[in-house]
């Protein structure tokens, strides 16, 4: 379909498909290295830490619950409304494997459990 369009008027493709496409493919895979750069390379099939996970903040709110890393991992195909009440489920498992986790109140600022 680009291709179709950039010969019909490649100006209005570039701004209206490629580069916001290309532009949220970045956000997204940024994103998600932020998630999981700072693994434990010693464990990395541990579901408590190969994730960053975040809670108590209004990103979680406004993006579905992505910032319950840990219950994503522990169970992939959870509905996004599950997430938190898994995750305080889980509270005591995330504590004693020393998960990598933030609480923050008024942004995300990562911190080491």
């Amino acid at each position: 379909m680009c291709v179709g369009l950039s010969f019909v008027n490649f100006p209005a493709t570039l701004v209206v498909f490629i580069l916001p496409f290309v532009i949220s493919r970045i956000i997204m895979m940024v994103g998600n290295w932020a998630q999981h750069a700072f693994i434990d390379a010693g464990d990395p099939s541990n579901h408590y830490k190969n994730s960053i996970t975040c809670i108590n903040t209004k990103y979680n709110h406004k993006c579905w619950n992505d910032g319950y890393h840990i219950s994503h991992h522990v169970k992939p195909n959870m509905h996004w409304t599950e997430h938190p009440c898994s995750s305080a489920r889980r509270c005591r498992n995330i504590l004693t494997m020393k998960a990598l986790f933030s609480m923050a109140f008024t942004s995300c600022m990562y911190g080491f459990g």
